[in-house]
């Protein structure tokens, strides 16, 4: 036993304990690792087998063929009842999905997430927001709007106004503003986002919006939106705004204009090539281009020479929209503004 302590004790007798301890303790590792995989892998195919068996239960309902009732549907963890559901909805259409959305209802598949909008952890209501919003029924979008109104953070209200956007079950334009403080905070592309959504189905609270000087701070989120609602009755409401002392709403017109794409606002657009700021000139040209408006080719030529680079940019691109045999040659000197 002396002996063998002591050939331990050399350097060549622990490298080889060592080696050894090292070996087991690998294997073991890799056993342990195998194990597992050997399990998750069953467990698989044990969820697997049991969601086809729910599925096709489901789809019985759906069908009506009778057989299962939803009392006799096996008890379905949240989790579980998400992923089944999801892979339904992309096998049906049309009145299909509307009766597997009711299904889903009925049996309780948005309780979980409508319970998880009151979770004291941000990314956890957030997560809750993206499964109603995968499951529209009427009581989801009633909690993503009072999520909108009511939500303590900021950013967790915005994220419920884009569910909302994405579901079109926006509220009023006056209500959007109000309840994500706009008129107070900064605005950003998914405010911008947000009333693109909303300008289809409220086209016409926005063009009275346009016009309230309460609103003066978001007039150009209202008024570019407004090329989004695909609404001639906008383009006078487009004109008058064309003249707004606020460049950001003049801009805002001619992008609307851009998006509506009607020939009648040639008339106010082609003046715009010579508005006093750089950037609404870019809008103007980037307009006439786009719709094809050829009476601005002469201005345009002039603005090929302009000091602003992206005025000369943006007109040689309008210019080879509307003469393309005659390419425009863009002024590189001077500074970009």
């Amino acid at each position: 036993m002396i002996g063998w302590i002591a050939w331990i004790l050399t350097p060549v007798g622990a490298a080889i304990v060592v080696s050894l301890v090292f070996a087991a303790v690998t294997s073991t590792m890799m056993l342990a690792l195998y194990l597992r995989r050997l399990g998750d892998e069953q467990r698989s195919t044990e969820t697997q087998a049991e969601d086809l068996v729910i599925s096709r239960q489901l789809l019985a309902l759906l069908r009506g063929d009778g057989g299962t009732t939803i009392a006799e549907l096996p008890d379905m963890r949240p989790g579980q009842a998400e992923r089944i559901f999801s892979h339904l909805m992309l096998l049906v259409r049309g009145e299909d999905r509307d009766h597997l959305l009711d299904l889903a209802d009925r049996i309780g598949l948005p309780d979980f997430a409508i319970a998880s909008l009151g979770d004291s952890r941000p990314a956890r209501r957030v997560d809750a927001m993206r499964t109603l919003e995968a499951f529209p029924v009427p009581r989801a979008a009633a909690s993503l709007r009072h999520t909108m109104a009511t939500d303590r953070q900021y950013d967790v209200r915005l994220e419920a106004a884009g569910a909302l956007a994405r579901l079109r079950k926006l509220p009023q334009p006056s209500t959007i503003i109000a309840e994500l403080d706009l008129t107070n905070r900064p605005l950003s592309r998914v405010h911008e986002a947000i009333f693109r959504a909303a300008a289809a189905d409220h086209a016409g609270d926005m063009i009275a919006l346009s016009s309230d000087p309460a609103f003066a701070k978001v007039r150009p989120l209202i008024v570019e939106a407004l090329g989004w609602s695909g609404d001639y009755f906008a383009l006078p409401v487009l004109q008058c705004h064309a003249g707004d002392p606020d460049p950001d709403v003049r801009s805002a017109a001619l992008k609307a204009a851009r998006r509506i794409a009607h020939p009648s606002v040639a008339t106010w657009v082609l003046p715009m090539l010579l508005d006093p700021v750089d950037y609404v000139r870019v809008q103007a040209a980037l307009t006439c281009g786009k719709l094809g408006l050829r009476d601005a080719i002469p201005v345009l030529a002039t603005l090929v020479h302009n000091p602003s680079w992206w005025v000369r940019t943006r007109a040689a691109e309008a210019l080879a929209l509307l003469r393309p045999a005659q390419a425009a040659p863009i002024k590189h000197t001077g500074l970009r503004t």
